[in-house]
């Protein structure tokens, strides 16, 4: 969590000077953003993971900190005629003796048909299980213990209902792993780990959002290894129940750095991400470079779409969406007037470049650092959170964006 300031009215002066300059450079456009919920603590604190509609239209997530015990939650938002939304905590994590049940998830929540909520958590957990009940509560379990998941890692399933993520850390060489959990008849679930990385060429430190195609490949990104700046890499099963890694991209600094946003595929099989660090070198005082975002083509050609520069935008550290035409829409963790962080929108030119257009820029009042990925609704409004805000001591807000 980045470090709140006291001086806020220089700091107001100043972002309204810089945006002057910003809005003078890359196109802004005219966006409307609301805020849906700001949470104040017993409704959980710093929404980190990724939001979920269901089918119809509620939203789902969990927060960090927070809820009954103080160890994150699991939550919903309901939304209403005429704008309002409705928040309510489904799951408060650190409930059982000594946190039995896990606490302070991550990354965010991922449904089954049936309705059940599926994430990790960070602490004296793995991999958890929320069942809805016919009285409206739900009951959590814990499928797996594993030390440390992937921050930032959603679960995926594949059409056979296996469960596949990420550890950040652990494995024969502590450098994280890929793993999957099978579910099986009497309800329990069998851990396997696929792949453990060793640090060196082939990555390390997994994070972010896993890709599966249609044919069982495992797609995502590793912040360390390869050159020395992470890659982004392929896990392909084999006849014999093993799995081959093939590192698709090492990155170099000057082409990204530090990927913690894992990849998002679109139906031809293209690859987009985004580097929390590297790209522009020394990009106001940033000297790890203020990062990228990517694209994978389907015979896994690496381009640049787009380095950002601080003014607007800087430190993505999640993966992109995309929408029907093709668009990409994102946020940074920082940059903009206040280094607050802005939502993006990468548009596809008939020349093969990509139009940079700032959606939204946070400037700390009411909220600050988007650092979830953003998800879109059928009228192709944007959805997404920010981990923190310095307006009366909240702890983030989930927002709305119409483009």
């Amino acid at each position: 969590m980045r470090q709140k300031y006291s001086w806020f009215t220089i700091r107001e002066i100043l972002a309204v000077l810089t945006l002057a300059v910003m809005l003078a450079a890359p196109a802004v456009a005219v966006s409307k953003y609301k805020v849906l919920h700001e949470f104040k603590g017993k409704d959980g604190e710093y929404p980190y993971g990724d939001l979920i509609f269901d089918t119809t239209g509620n939203l789902y997530g969990t927060t960090y900190f927070g809820g009954a015990n103080n160890g994150g939650t699991v939550f919903k938002l309901i939304p209403h005629v005429g704008g309002s939304w409705t928040e309510s905590v489904l799951y408060s994590f650190c409930s059982l003796k000594n946190c039995t049940d896990g606490y302070l998830p991550t990354a965010g929540i991922i449904s089954d048909s049936s309705g059940n909520l599926y994430g990790t958590t960070d602490e004296f957990g793995g991999v958890f299980k929320l069942a809805p009940n016919q009285d409206g509560t739900w009951t959590e379990s814990v499928l797996a213990r594993m030390f440390r998941p992937s921050q930032g890692t959603n679960l995926v399933f594949d059409s056979a209902g296996n469960l596949y993520g990420e550890t950040e850390v652990g494995g024969a060489s502590g450098d994280g792993t890929v793993f999957r959990l099978t579910p099986n008849s009497d309800g329990t679930w069998t851990e396997e780990v696929l792949y453990t990385f060793t640090g060196g060429s082939d990555g390390g430190n997994p994070s972010g959002r896993l890709g599966l195609d249609a044919a069982g490949n495992l797609y995502g990104t590793a912040s360390s290894g390869g050159a020395g700046y992470g890659v982004v890499f392929e896990l392909t099963p084999n006849s014999d129940g093993t799995w081959t890694e093939n590192v698709l991209h090492s990155f170099t600094l000057k082409d990204g750095s530090d990927p913690l946003s894992g990849v998002t595929l679109d139906t031809a099989g293209n690859l987009y991400g985004t580097t929390s660090l590297g790209g522009i070198l020394n990009c106001q005082s940033r000297d790890g470079g203020c990062g990228v975002a990517f694209k994978l083509d389907t015979s896994r050609k690496y381009s640049v779409l787009h380095k950002f520069a601080n003014h607007p935008g800087a430190n993505p550290y999640v993966s992109p969406i995309l929408d029907a035409a093709g668009n990409l829409y994102g946020a940074t963790h920082a940059g903009g007037p206040a280094d607050a962080g802005v939502i993006f929108k990468l548009a596809p030119a008939s020349n093969g470049t990509w139009a940079f257009t700032v959606l939204h820029v946070f400037l700390g009042k009411p909220a600050e650092q988007p650092d979830a990925r953003l998800v879109l609704d059928k009228a192709g409004n944007l959805y997404g959170t920010t981990s923190n805000s310095s307006a009366n001591g909240s702890g983030g807000v989930v927002f709305e964006i119409t483009p």
